[in-house]
């Protein structure tokens, strides 16, 4: 017979999956562009084999001289999973990823010893208006960062080294931004050495190596047992370092292809979005100020953990799935620590607060769904996104041809559909700047609509004859309609079109 923490555990996980599924399953496509991407990958891994070398679908990408797959091992685990179909499976998968989710999180919250953990896990998603869902709901590594990031949390604070040493690892090989863990090891070492327990300074002592020795030395494993080592080291650099630089600069030209997941949500609507967990620290505040702050190193710890996370979520909404999770730890962590938990413990107040939590959770939810699921689905009427417009390419266009997209972004479900032809770059438009600052800003003059004679840079630049816009791009769109030397060969349900241009 199962425990009873067992019980709720799944308890909880089986709620967040229904919830998910919904989202999940209410659309025969997958919600995002990336996740096209990881599943033709996962696919092409498993027809070729796992050790892949080289890229020769990306022409304009750092990968067509230099490929390195940041997200190795979560290609693996995906591919694992298209038996059930290419859709069914990475949906599949995505369920997976939520569950060990859930489990991280209960393990975590085991190892602070914070009481009413059911319920603080139960509402955590819906603490950021909805959009923590639409996180969740991806195809892409980042649903392995989280679990393996709460895996670790919860094994430096029980010292335990091997585990630490090899979650370390498996997130080297799974995800690029694995370099978080490091951050808030080094930080959580600093604290230990500093505080006892209770959250009281005392004299530094190095009885043992720091625990950040420990990790370090299985991202170093991770690095070098990767397939695609050493050029895992610069791509890393250039992931987590370079395009970050890039798009958090003032330059036009980076801002005008920035993913959205990076831009920042404005003062109000982050406000709103966040207001329960901004509300939580209010009080947190208020109460610290009045009282006195409670001395204990978990607090102390969470509390900064909480405001790294608020500064780069303020920066870039991507960073969202680990600012809710950290900073409800941290509200639960001190409201444990003195009255303000028996004060949300009186029944009327919790059922307000649990009354309040699902209002706002379920609105936010419901505006989601009709953005990401309800309004896509209706629109494209078909699934995958562009499969159409892709089943044509792959039908009527020779195999290995390269197709100009003016979306970085269209790569992707492009590929999952015609993965038999080439494109200029996946994932991120700077792995273009990289390769080639000119050729970059060349391809951001055409689609623009600045270039005089687009074509010819197409066809002699770019070495293409197959051009696919999507309908943001009007004024290129004008600029082909207008030649006799190019042909609409098709147009889609949602504005895409897809144009040949003629032999010389």
């Amino acid at each position: 017979m199962m425990k009873r923490p067992y019980i709720i555990c799944s308890i909880l996980a089986l709620v967040w999956l229904l919830i998910a599924s919904f989202l999940l399953f209410s659309t025969e496509s997958l919600i995002g562009l990336d996740g096209y991407f990881h599943v033709q990958v996962a696919e092409i891994m498993s027809m070729k084999g796992i050790f892949i070398k080289e890229f020769p679908y990306a022409t304009e990408s750092i990968w067509a001289d230099m490929y390195f797959d940041k997200e190795w091992f979560f290609h693996i685990f995906l591919s694992a999973f298209l038996t059930f179909g290419k859709v069914h499976g990475a949906k599949l998968a995505v369920l997976v990823l939520i569950f060990m989710i859930v489990v991280s999180l209960w393990v975590l919250f085991t190892t602070l010893n914070i009481k009413g953990k059911f319920w603080w896990i139960l509402f955590l998603p819906f603490c950021a208006y909805g959009w923590f869902w639409v996180r969740l709901v991806l195809c892409r590594p980042h649903l392995a960062s989280i679990a393996i990031l709460f895996f670790s949390i919860s094994a430096i604070l029980k010292r335990q080294r091997v585990q630490l040493v090899l979650l370390s690892m498996l997130y080297t090989l799974s995800y690029a931004g694995h370099w978080q863990l490091l951050g808030l090891i080094l930080i959580y070492d600093i604290f230990y050495t500093i505080f006892d327990d209770e959250g009281k300074l005392r004299h530094p002592k190095l009885k043992r190596l720091p625990m950040f020795i420990y990790s370090l030395s299985g991202m170093l494993v991770g690095y070098v047992v990767h397939p695609n080592f050493p050029n895992n080291i610069k791509g890393f650099y250039i992931q987590t370092v370079m395009v970050l630089k890039a798009y958090w600069s003032n330059e036009v030209e980076f801002q005008l292809i920035a993913p959205l997941e990076l831009n920042a949500l404005d003062p109000i609507s982050f406000i709103f979005t966040f207001a329960p967990i901004i509300i939580g620290l209010l009080v947190v505040v208020i109460h610290a100020i009045v009282y006195k702050f409670p001395k204990n190193r978990h607090i102390y710890l969470f509390a900064f953990y909480t405001l790294i996370y608020f500064i780069l979520t303020a920066r870039s909404i991507r960073f969202l799935e680990y600012f809710v999770p950290v900073a409800v730890m941290f509200i639960a962590l001190y409201f444990q620590s003195n009255n303000v938990s028996e004060v949300i413990r009186r029944p009327m107040i919790k059922v307000f607060l649990i009354f309040i939590m699902i209002i706002f959770g379920s609105a936010g939810y419901a505006k989601c769904y009709f953005k990401y699921v309800k309004f896509k689905r209706d629109a494209q009427q078909q699934a995958p996104l562009y499969a159409d417009a892709a089943n044509w390419l792959k039908e009527n266009i020779d195999d290995n041809e390269i197709v100009f997209t003016a979306g970085f972004a269209d790569s992707s479900p492009l590929f999952f559909g015609a993965p038999n032809l080439k494109y200029l770059v996946f994932l991120d438009a700077y792995f273009m700047y990289q390769r080639s600052p000119e050729r970059f800003k060349l391809w951001l003059h055409i689609i623009t609509g600045g270039s005089n004679d687009p074509v010819s840079l197409i066809r002699n630049v770019f070495n293409s004859r197959v051009v696919f816009l999507s309908s943001l791009y009007p004024r290129l769109k004008e600029q082909l309609e207008n030649r006799s030397d190019v042909v609409n060969v098709y147009s889609g349900p949602i504005g895409e079109d897809i144009y040949l241009l003629k032999n010389k």
